[in-house]
Order: C-alpha cells, then sequence, then structure tokens
C-alpha cells in the first residue's frame, strides 16, 4: 500500500480459484506457505474458506508488517499453521482496534465453519467496522488442536497440497475489493497502525519499573521473557533487551527483556552427625566453604562427629558461603555437681557428699547467731559448680549459740465457705519445721496467734489440710 493509498498486490495465491495442481516439490512444501490454511496443510479438499483464511494471514501481515508463523522449514510453518495460534495482532501493535483485530482473527480460525462463509461477509464486517457502528466479533477457538499431520510421500508434481480449479472472477473481484477496502481504512487512519520511528532507549541495570516506564516514555511497550539468577545485576533488574538501546524501531514496538532474580540461594546441606571428613566433603560438594571448626565434649556424638553446624541446614545462602562447625570429643570426663551442703546439719551433709561419690575433707567450726550448733555455714566449693568425682569439700560448722528466739504476731480472717476450719500452723526458720498451732476454729473467725521462731523463716496457715496464707518471719 503507497503512502498515498493505492493498495499495489504483488503475490497472493487464491487456494480455490487457481489453476496449479501443487505447491510441493521433492517432497519440501514451497510457494506461499505462509498463507495455506490448515485443511491444505494437511492435504484436505480446499473451499472458499480456504482462501478466506489466507486472506486473513495477508490482512495480518498488512496490520503487523509480520506473517502469522515463521520458521525455518516450510514444513514448521505449516504445521504452526495447523496447530498453533497466531499472536494477536494487537500485542505487535498496539494500536490496531480490537474490532478490527477479530475480524482477521475470525478469518484466521482453525476450522473452516468457524470463518467467514464468504468473501463478502467478510466485506460487510470491514464495512461495518470503517463507518464505526462498532459491531464486534468474538471468534471461537478449536481446542482440540492435535492433528498428525500426514507424512509426504513422494507424489511428484501431485504434492502435499492440492487444489480444485473454480471460476474465478467473482471470487477474486470480492478478495481485491476486500484488500482495497481495508487500504481504504489504512490511508485514513495509517498514522495510527503504524507509528513513527523512536530510538530504543537503554534500559539494561534498571529496575522492572523504571525499565517500563522509560519505554513507555517512547511508546514502546515490555515483554518480561524470563527471569534468571544472575551475580552482577540485583533482583528485577533488567538483564539484557532485545531490541539493544539505541536501535530505531517503529513506535509501540514490543522491547523483550530479561530480569534479575538477584544471587541465586542455595540450601545449606546438614552435615550434622557427619565425620568431619565427610561434613567437609559435603561443604564443598555443595559450593560451599568450611569455616572454623570448634570442638567440645558431647555424650551424645561419637568422636570427631560434627554436633552442629552455623548456618543451620535448609538455610538458604549464596555459594562459597563459609559454614562453621562443631566437633565432639566424645564422652566428656566424669562430672558432679556439687549440691546445697549449707544449712544442713553436719551429719546430713556428709550423707549428701557420699551419695554423690563426693569426700568431706576438713571441718572448720565458728560461732554463729544465724546458725544452730553443727549446722554448716559455709563450703568451699559453691553449690552448682561442675567437679571431678571424689573431690574433697571443706565444710565450715557453727559452734552456735545461733539464733535467739523471735516473736510475730499473725493475724487472719477464716473463709465463711463452711461452718468450721480446722486451722494449723507450721512454722520453718532456723531451727528447722515444727508445728506451732492447731484448732478447730469457726468460718468467719478472726485467728490473732503469737508465733516463735529462730533467725528468718516463714509460718505457714493451712486449713482443712489446704495451704491458706504464708507469713514472712
Amino acid at each position: 500500500i503507497t503512502n498515498s493509498g493505492i493498495e499495489k498486490v504483488a503475490d497472493f495465491g487464491i487456494a480455490h480459484a487457481t489453476s496449479k495442481k501443487t505447491i510441493t516439490f521433492g517432497g519440501n512444501i514451497v510457494g506461499s506457505v505462509q498463507y495455506i490454511s490448515p485443511e491444505q496443510a494437511k492435504g484436505e479438499p480446499v473451499t472458499r474458506a480456504t482462501d478466506i483464511y489466507s486472506l486473513g494471514c495477508v490482512l495480518y501481515e498488512i496490520l503487523t508488517g509480520k506473517i502469522p508463523y515463521d520458521a525455518e522449514s516450510p514444513i514448521t510453518i505449516a504445521l504452526k499453521h495447523i496447530h498453533d495460534e497466531p499472536v494477536l495482532p494487537s500485542e505487535i501493535n498496539s494500536n490496531i482496534p480490537k474490532s478490527l483485530e477479530n475480524i482477521i482473527l475470525k478469518a484466521m480460525a482453525k476450522l473452516p465453519k468457524e470463518r467467514f462463509l464468504s468473501a463478502e461477509e467478510m466485506r460487510n464486517s470491514l464495512l461495518t467496522f470503517h463507518v464505526g457502528k462498532g459491531k464486534k466479533y468474538t471468534p471461537r477457538s478449536n481446542n482440540d488442536k492435535t492433528i498428525v499431520m500426514p507424512p509426504i510421500s513422494g507424489e511428484g508434481d501431485e504434492g502435499l497440497l492440492r487444489k480444485k480449479k473454480v471460476k474465478t472472477s467473482g471470487l477474486a473481484i470480492v478478495i481485491v475489493a476486500i484488500i482495497g477496502l481495508l487500504s481504504g481504512i489504512l490511508f485514513v487512519a495509517g498514522s495510527n497502525f503504524f507509528g513513527s520511528e523512536v530510538v530504543v532507549p537503554d534500559i539494561l541495570g534498571m529496575d522492572i519499573k523504571e525499565a517500563k516506564a522509560e519505554l513507555e516514555k517512547n511508546n514502546l511497550k515490555m515483554t518480561v521473557i524470563h527471569e534468571e539468577f544472575n551475580d552482577e545485576y540485583d533482583v528485577d533488574e533488567v538483564i539484557s533487551q532485545d531490541p539493544k538501546g539505541g536501535m530505531k524501531v517503529k513506535e509501540g514496538r514490543e522491547i523483550k527483556v530479561v530480569i534479575s532474580k538477584g544471587v541465586e540461594l542455595i540450601s545449606i546441606p546438614n552435615v550434622v552427625g557427619q565425620t568431619i571428613a565427610d561434613a567437609e566433603l559435603t561443604i564443598r560438594n555443595e559450593g560451599f566453604t568450611v569455616g572454623a571448626i570448634t570442638k567440645t565434649y558431647d555424650s551424645k556424638y561419637p568422636e570427631n562427629t560434627v554436633i552442629s553446624q552455623d548456618p543451620t541446614s535448609g538455610t538458604k545462602k549464596p555459594k562459597n558461603t563459609t559454614i562453621n562447625l562443631m566437633i565432639s570429643q566424645g564422652e566428656p570426663p566424669q562430672r558432679i555437681e556439687m549440691p546445697q551442703l549449707i544449712g544442713l546439719t553436719l551429719n546430713d551433709a556428709r550423707n549428701k557428699l557420699q551419695e554423690n561419690n563426693l569426700i568431706l575433707g576438713e571441718i572448720k567450726k565458728e560461732d554463729s547467731n544465724e546458725y544452730f550448733a553443727d549446722v554448716v555455714i559455709a563450703q568451699d566449693i559453691q553449690a552448682g559448680v561442675l567437679v571431678d568425682e571424689e573431690s574433697s569439700v571443706i565444710l565450715t560448722v557453727s559452734k552456735g549459740p545461733g539464733p535467739v528466739a523471735q516473736t510475730r504476731a499473725i493475724e487472719f480472717i477464716l473463709p465463711e465457705d463452711l461452718d468450721f476450719y480446722k486451722v494449723v500452723i507450721r512454722v520453718n526458720d532456723g531451727k528447722g519445721k515444727r508445728e506451732v498451732y492447731n484448732e478447730l476454729k469457726q468460718a468467719g473467725e478472726t485467728v490473732y496467734i503469737g508465733v516463735s521462731y529462730f533467725g528468718k523463716g516463714t509460718a505457714e496457715v493451712i486449713l482443712n489440710g489446704k495451704l491458706f496464707q504464708t507469713f514472712d518471719l
């Protein structure tokens, strides 16, 4: 189509009207394979619907500048006509109206019965679009696409795709009229379909949102082909683009990009329980590095076995991340936790040491006003410290006189839930545990009693066998 809107037919094969018998030679499809219908490619009889399909392919190329299907070999192109759906024209040229796109897709339907019934019907649809009545056509899809193409046989001049002779004048005139009509549409709105050229900006390294905005400023589209891991670009940055920056393309052109997923993170292997040799081999085979190795006694893991690791297994880290290991030195030496001996009588302390396989060493005695005579007031190894078996412990024992008796008044009101309560008061102080009160009292009564105690301690009030209240002494 010239700039003045004049259409010029360079090449067009009308399948139903042609006098040729074949478009194959030596078993290979040749000729206008870019426009053949699915039924032609399968060697089925051709009809007027076959030419509607080819016309749809021509109109597709006029509007987009690209043929619907392309491949290196004619056979592959023919198979695409049978099995594949074409890229929507509007995805190639966003200025193509949806209603016009639907007309083209209806003409290119896989099944002949889903196309226009005639070239005249297709022409009328284009006229409806042209005058702006807004009639839209939604092409039906054929989901049963798995059709086996018969093997190419050596049929010579008969070929893979057969054509029948028919009267052509009326059909050809209508088809040429359709092309003329479309040329008029394009002449009137050509600037909307074919934008001016723009320079593709360089968007490498840009964030995906920033890159998309930059392309849209130049009336270009962005399509993400795929994402991949990359050590040089951060997450969501553009790794590559096609066409490259600096090239001139038509407005509305699709710029294909590859987006970075950032540094690839690999799951840390679990080496706990492995020997140090096996663990180091596993770590290196997975692409990581062995870091610091520390050792400690452990009764659960045998000697030279990994007890723990940092980072832990399952954590995702980049390659060459350092993994620190803790290794078992085997069973720890037998150690005893020093018991609490202060407050026990000397005899009780001696028994406690024997129970823990410890030895009573030197016994020192000191005066004490806090502890009664023969009560342990100090030990040279603090309670809770781990010591070796048969370690010797030095004890300091009180010579008395011990704490002086003190008195404190205890007052409380009995609840009214029951009629009577058995009230018991027990004292626990420097002199030990003892019961100092045991009486039956009426509910709601106020109990007031003086309690004697030595040093520091507590007084517990027990009602009917249950602890009711505790007083510090």
